[in-house]
């Protein structure tokens, strides 16, 4: 049997960056511009570097993540290649905290 690609197993976490003016003082308030999400977490990412590069072996993304919105982005598929594919699993009621606003 011949061994063929990678699978990226690990963490697949949602990033969430926020665009703000200019860093805060302390004691006071930054006002957010926008917001961007998107997959993250070791795994995620270098799913996402393999592939964009061009990576000539199949990708396998492979996690755990939450049945909530954060689980879909992050179990989104990879895009680029019709050689990557997830083998993410759902686990109900594994919704992470909420973050702070």
């Amino acid at each position: 049997m011949e061994r063929r690609g990678i699978i990226c197993g690990g963490c697949w976490i949602v990033d969430c960056n926020n665009s703000i003016s200019a860093w805060p003082k302390e004691e006071t308030l930054a006002v957010i511009h926008s917001r961007e999400i998107r997959g993250g977490g070791p795994s995620h990412n270098l799913s996402v570097d393999l592939a964009r590069l061009g990576a000539p072996f199949p990708l396998w993304g492979m996690g755990v993540v939450g049945d909530d919105d954060g689980g879909a982005c992050s179990s989104a598929p990879v895009p680029s290649t019709a050689s990557t594919a997830t083998g993410s699993a759902s686990r109900p009621g594994s919704a992470p905290p909420t973050p702070m606003s």
